[in-house]
């Protein structure tokens, strides 16, 4: 059973391989989203772009997907979309990560 550790929030989370980490957040309080995207996001459809994480080690999970690879362009590979990401084993999640 993977544990997702939330290092901004302290928080450690037991789920089954291939959870969905943005509904692995909501389920468990953690806030994805800033300001006014708490209600103004897509729901996981990959197309805000607005629950973007960080996470440092990816070999625990399943790979970018097409949407993740338009909306991040340009970006480290250490930055996700937590509606795109499957957790298959332990990882560090990094949330709100600064622009």
């Amino acid at each position: 059973m993977p544990t997702v550790t939330f290092e901004k929030e302290n928080l450690m989370v037991n789920c089954s391989a291939g959870t969905n980490l943005r509904r692995l957040a909501a389920d468990n309080g953690v806030k994805l989203y800033a300001g006014i995207w708490s209600q103004l996001n897509c729901r996981g459809n990959g197309l805000c772009a607005k629950c973007e994480v960080e996470i440092p080690v990816s070999e625990n999970l399943g790979g970018r997907s097409n949407m993740e690879a338009i909306q991040l362009k340009g970006k480290p590979f250490i930055r996700r979309l937590a509606c795109q990401v499957t957790v298959h084993g332990n990882t560090i999640v990094r949330t709100q990560p600064p622009k």
